[in-house]
């Protein structure tokens, strides 16, 4: 019902409503006729309204936790603990993270999943095994189905393979 972005996203986002049991009534008019914004604000003001997004916007929250972890982890590998903790302030002092870290939108996690699936490369770099193949790739399918400007990383991928294979045949 709702084609702007990939689902990912949004199915994170109403995980924690499978708990909460919302009345989502399928034979409304509004839903039959796929009137995305009559549908959501019946469903939503139908509902206890600040129930369902404290806890949607929990898990955008929990999202953007995890950028902050990766952040900590990436900068901690190359320059320190210390450089790990300046890192984590910059990231989370970040106007667009202050502006958009507690929305239900898709900005946030593809930030998040963008920044793991680039951590996840580089650490593959240093010990390659297929394991580190496949949790780059789920990261990389996770950046991707949060918003469609995911699709641009295999894009950057490609372009860091070659030039990493540019600077081995240099030394």
């Amino acid at each position: 019902m709702n084609p702007e972005h990939p689902p990912l996203a949004k199915l994170f986002a109403a995980l924690p409503l499978l708990a909460l049991h919302p009345r989502f009534d399928t034979s409304e008019q509004n839903w039959k006729a796929a009137v995305q914004d009559a549908f959501a604000f019946q469903f939503l003001y139908g509902n206890d309204a600040d129930r369902l997004l404290f806890w949607s916007r929990a898990v955008m929250v929990l999202i953007a936790a995890l950028g902050a972890a990766v952040t900590f982890l990436w900068a901690r590998d190359l320059f320190g603990p210390a450089a790990g903790i300046f890192a984590v302030m910059l990231y989370a002092f970040c106007p667009n993270l202050l502006a958009h870290g507690m929305l239900v939108t898709t900005d946030v996690p593809v930030a998040a999943f963008s920044i793991l699936t680039l951590y996840l490369f580089w650490k593959r770099g240093e010990q390659p095994s297929w394991l580190s193949d496949f949790s780059t790739g789920l990261a990389l399918g996770a950046a991707m189905t949060v918003k469609f400007s995911g699709a641009l990383l295999p894009i950057v991928l490609a372009g860091f393979c070659l030039v990493r294979k540019q600077i081995k045949s240099l030394f």
